[in-house]
């Protein structure tokens, strides 16, 4: 008998004294106390001494129809890695942990991600929505006045704008790069004329409105991708309805109803000051305004909450090549 065998047992040095279900039990625990119940654990990967939970969080799948023409569902299907656990395999005892500040910065980062992206698919499907949005108070105030001017004037000349101080002769030449990259107007000699996009729009519209709602509609559908831009031409209007449909994206079906504290809160998370107080103040207006432009609309059943409209988040969910760098379609 070899003395590996000594008195008929085999002792096995690599066999864990602890099963997976206790490992997670006190993986569990670790995420529960040290880290926070944001993310969850993983499934765990056995090593000879250890078990290691890959610490995650879930982003939606889109589930569209067999033609993939019509989205028909969200699940929470995706899951992407923030960190991990170690357990020790004999002991039971936490070996590892990540840090919860390198934690953190990447929910913070996957966080940003979704938002941003979110966002570009809703100006994208809802720039019609959005280009009826009422103008005093929206940085695109000059791009409407430059449309504006090329519909009822023609071209725009060097002397319609040398007559301004250099600040806001710069900003009106600012905002002619903008909408020369979206194709809507160029340059020809020292004039701004119509280029042929947005020459096409005046031809097919039978009012100046339509012909500056069809205008303004292009510029956000193209200008999606420069998404800093945007938000800060449509300020708060898209803070409070991105906010709504990346909610509307994380339930499996209908539309969440969210109330107006919920939405003031955005407004405090994303302002700062007198600013941020001018902002709250006006809360009710842009709710409102968000109503009458058929994007948000105010909850029957729930005093101060809003629901989304079906047709806009059926909108987004189709702009699926924004969407899957967040979600993974599947037909």
């Amino acid at each position: 008998m070899s003395p590996d065998n000594k008195g008929g047992v085999s002792k096995d040095t690599n066999k864990k004294l602890i099963s997976e279900t206790e490992a997670r039990r006190e993986a569990e625990q670790v995420l529960a106390f040290e880290i926070g119940n944001i993310p969850h654990l993983g499934d765990a990967k056995e090593t000879e001494t250890e078990y290691v939970f890959p610490i995650v969080t879930t982003l939606p799948r889109v589930i569209f129809d067999e033609d993939r023409e019509s989205p028909v569902d969200v699940k929470f299907m995706s899951s992407e890695k923030v960190g991990e656990i170690r357990i020790d395999g004999n002991s039971g005892d936490l070996k590892d942990r990540s840090h919860i500040y390198e934690i953190e910065r990447k929910i913070r980062s996957q966080e940003q991600e979704i938002k941003k992206t979110v966002e570009k698919a809703l100006v994208r499907s809802s720039a019609g929505r959005f280009s009826k949005l009422p103008f005093p108070e929206h940085r695109y105030t000059p791009i409407t006045d430059l449309l504006s001017h090329l519909i009822l004037q023609g071209p725009v000349r060097p002397e319609d704008l040398d007559a301004m101080n250099a600040a806001d002769k710069q900003k009106y030449h600012d905002y002619v790069e903008m909408l020369e990259q979206v194709n809507l107007v160029r340059t020809r000699g020292d004039e701004i004329v119509a280029d042929n996009i947005f020459i096409e729009i005046q031809a097919q519209k039978d009012t100046h409105t339509e012909m500056l709602d069809g205008a303004l509609a292009h510029f956000f559908r193209q200008g999606a991708d420069h998404i800093e831009t945007i938000r800060e031409i449509l300020g708060p209007y898209l803070i409070l309805s991105g906010y709504y449909y990346q909610r509307a994206l994380e339930v499996e079906d209908g539309h969440p109803s969210i109330t107006e504290a919920e939405f003031r809160e955005q407004i405090s998370q994303n302002y700062a000051g007198n600013n941020r107080a001018q902002k709250q103040f006006k809360l009710p207006r842009y709710m409102i305004q968000l109503e009458e432009v058929e994007i948000l609309k105010c909850d029957e059943d729930r005093d101060g909450a809003w629901k989304g409209r079906s047709e806009v988040k059926e909108d987004l969910l189709r702009q699926d090549d924004l969407l899957s760098p967040i979600s993974d379609v599947m037909a």
